[in-house]
């Protein structure tokens, strides 16, 4: 936990003004609805000003506040198209510290529970002895500061609170109905409506448990809560894990390979961010958000990586594919009953941009493409050993696995799937028998082909640095922020879709051929793309080879071949 003297710094800073806040409420309440691009009105001078006056606003109050900002200068980000990023004011080595944020000019969870909202809510959850139904309580007490605290017009934040955005056109949260169906097919439109679905439902439970919080509008308290979501660092100070707001650090837009790192230094009692790798005067600070799918990077933040791939060929993408049991398998009814609640009733559905609003006048709907089937859905990358992919390959071989006589062994090893992680390496579902994993590949090869006919489009997109023109007249324009990120996200689902149907294709003949070493020779021809092929020869390797060694014995002749021809194909490319 914090230090007696943080504790008594942040309540007496939250306590500080309250009265103020209350009072200023009833005059500056924010009762705005959401418009289309997510925007609150009357969030003060950032409205008035230009964004780049805001920001350098801000840097001038930190300036005046005493931090030395002179490593750093605020310029146009060429990372951010029409934004601004923080660059090197002069060159840096390895290991030099960048930024260095005290603590008082940093909002942390701590200060948000010491606000009149923070002990009413802490205050129910010591009654009920349990935390409230939230999406995200941690971020709850941030959302609670930066509500009141920006009422509070002596508050030392308030250069930081205008330079904060005050909408959120990227986010598909607020996209309207044109870009929204641009993701026609993706399940991104299910988790836009999931996510606007959690936000409504924490305001109402908030309202329910604090009366006086209805004061503030759903639109303030989704704004707030979009900041948070977007900005919050997860840091350790004095021991205690905890989730922070801190200005000008929040500014780093996203890169990876990544090349600074940060961390909270207790010492020093601040928040500093150092460089990875020499850096030049003048270039952009950038922090890597973490690997993450596309998906992740566009609905929290807005934005989607055209090539989402790390230096040694490791993609992130993913693809969300529902694994329904066959009612047909005899061992339904035993698959049933391992599956527990883990497994649920759901439609085969094709996911379509109307007509359930979602925000700001935005519709979204679930259209059924058929009956309602009883499983679980699960991510697919393009590595078989990712977290996600492992539980999609769990949930395949345990849909397939069989109870007919030489393969009852398969159902024996099934386990209770409410009592496993299958994400877990050691938890998952292991390739069960030759003839198991060629079935649980087909399963994945006839989702992926469904998945790719929900699309509304089946143009191949440009997701070169270059792309993102379309033909107008005869001409070209540039193409729409938005519609470009779900092109990008679209063609990401696609490329993993497609990896799979390629994989499928050449393995399953390995696994159910008896010239297993011809049909080994003919797969190391799935690609011309070396990260692809290694992906391929790496499931060979970990899983296929394996099953050949325990079941055939056929490892002897199976790895000089593979070894011989995917270093030939890959020596090609």
């Amino acid at each position: 936990m914090f230090t007696s003297e943080q504790h008594a710094r942040a309540a007496a800073y939250c306590c500080e003004g309250e009265s103020d806040e209350r009072e200023g409420r009833k005059m500056s309440k924010l009762s705005q609805e959401f418009k289309n691009n997510g925007s609150v009105e009357g969030m003060g001078a950032a409205e008035a000003a230009s964004r780049g006056d805001a920001l350098r606003a801000l840097f001038d109050s930190l300036g005046q506040q005493g931090l030395d900002l002179s490593t750093i200068e605020l310029k146009e980000s060429a990372y951010s198209k029409g934004d601004f990023g923080v660059c090197c004011a002069r060159d840096f080595e390895p290991e030099e510290v960048l930024l260095s944020i005290p603590l008082d000019n940093i909002i942390t969870v701590e200060m948000g529970m010491a606000t009149h909202l923070g002990k009413l809510l802490m205050a129910y959850e010591d009654e009920m002895q349990e935390e409230a139904d939230l999406s995200a309580p941690k971020h709850i007490f941030l959302v609670f500061f930066l509500l009141t605290d920006r009422l509070n017009p002596s508050s030392p934040f308030q250069s930081y609170y205008r330079a904060l955005p005050s909408t959120f056109p990227s986010i598909p949260l607020f996209w309207s109905q044109e870009d929204l169906s641009f993701l026609e097919g993706s399940y991104m439109l299910t988790l836009i409506a999931d996510r606007r679905a959690a936000l409504q439902a924490d305001y109402t439970e908030l309202c329910r448990i604090i009366p006086s919080f209805s004061e503030f509008s759903e639109a303030d308290f989704i704004w707030a809560r979009m900041i948070v979501a977007s900005r919050n660092f997860g840091v350790d100070i004095d021991q205690n894990h905890t989730d922070i707001l801190c200005p000008i650090a929040d500014m780093l837009n996203h890169f990876r390979p990544r090349m600074t790192k940060w961390a909270y230094d207790d010492e020093e009692e601040a928040f500093k961010v150092s460089s990875l790798q020499a850096l030049s005067a003048g270039a952009e600070l950038l922090d890597s958000y973490g690997k993450k799918c596309n998906s992740r990077f566009l609905l929290n933040y807005g934005f989607c990586v055209a090539d989402n791939t790390d230096p040694d060929g490791r993609c992130y993408n993913e693809v969300r594919l529902f694994f329904a049991l066959d009612k047909t398998d005899p061992a339904f009814g035993l698959k049933k009953s391992l599956a527990g609640k883990s497994f649920y009733f759901s439609s085969d559905a094709v996911y379509s941009a109307s007509p359930v609003v979602v925000a700001g006048g935005a519709k979204i709907s679930k259209k059924t493409g058929g009956s309602r089937q009883f499983g679980r859905g699960a991510r697919l990358s393009k590595h078989h050993d990712d977290s996600s992919s492992r539980e999609a390959l769990s949930l395949a071989r345990f849909i397939s696995a069989s109870a007919i006589l030489g393969r009852r062994h398969e159902v024996q090893l099934l386990p209770f799937l409410e009592e496993v992680n299958l994400q877990n390496p050691r938890e998952r579902i292991p390739p069960l028998s030759t003839a198991n994993e060629a079935e649980a590949l087909s399963i994945i090869q006839n989702l992926c082909v469904e998945q790719l006919e929900r699309y509304s489009s089946n143009e191949e997109i440009d997701c070169s640095e270059g792309g993102g023109k379309e033909a107008l007249e005869g001409g070209g324009k540039e193409m729409s922020f938005n519609k470009r990120a779900a092109q990008i996200l679209i063609a990401g689902e696609k490329d993993v879709c497609k990896f799979w149907l390629g994989l499928s294709k050449s393995v399953i003949p390995i696994l159910t051929n008896p010239m297993r070493i011809l049909a080994i020779r003919s797969a190391s021809e799935l690609s011309s793309d070396a990260s692809t092929s290694m992906q391929f020869k790496r499931y060979l390797d970990h899983v296929v080879i394996p099953l050949l060694e325990e079941v055939e014995g056929l490892v002897g002749d199976v790895l000089p071949a593979v070894d011989k021809h995917m270093a030939a194909l890959v020596d090609e490319v």
